[in-house]
């Protein structure tokens, strides 16, 4: 896997060393709001595990977001396949949330999808009511494609956006 930068961040492949900052964000009730479930620490490792075979497998592409100056872990972004769709899906620490580091971090991990992987079509989830995810996901190029049935939306950009 391939690490990946922007103007501000340095997005490198996720490893079992970074663990710790993986499960400092699983088991946080704030940053899963939207996400999931929240992890007990146990759990979280368990997940990170699967995760990393998966990405062994070419199933799940995960990145460590960090800024580019101070090398800070700030979150973690990723691709994942499951049978039908590349999804993608991202988290940050909640000090970093609204300064604009997860459209940075989408922008570049989107360019890789279509450049790298050759992917035609990325879909992310969203929940209904978290609206400042909605308004990232158009800001990098993503449009409503379904409604779920759970309370989420299915979002999609192809590889011919516009941004």
């Amino acid at each position: 896997m391939i690490t990946l930068s922007s103007r501000r961040l340095m997005l490198y492949p996720l490893s079992i060393k970074d663990k710790d900052f993986f499960v400092s964000l699983f088991t946080d009730r704030d940053v899963m709001k939207y996400i999931g479930t929240v992890h007990n620490a146990d759990s979280a490792e368990n997940k990170l595990l699967e995760f990393l075979r998966d990405c062994n497998e070419k199933k799940r592409y995960l990145w460590l977001v960090k800024k580019k100056r101070s090398q800070v872990s700030i979150g973690i972004i990723g691709l994942s396949c499951d049978s039908q769709r590349w999804n993608l899906g991202a988290m940050f620490k909640k000090d970093v949330v609204g300064f604009g580091f997860g459209p940075e971090a989408m922008n570049s991990v989107i360019s890789a999808g279509f450049d790298v992987l050759k992917i035609n079509t990325i879909y992310g989830v969203i929940m209904d009511e978290h609206i400042a995810s909605q308004k990232a996901a158009k800001g990098v190029g993503f449009e409503y494609y379904s409604s779920l049935d759970d309370g989420t939306s299915l979002w999609a950009v192809k590889s011919n956006r516009v941004v």
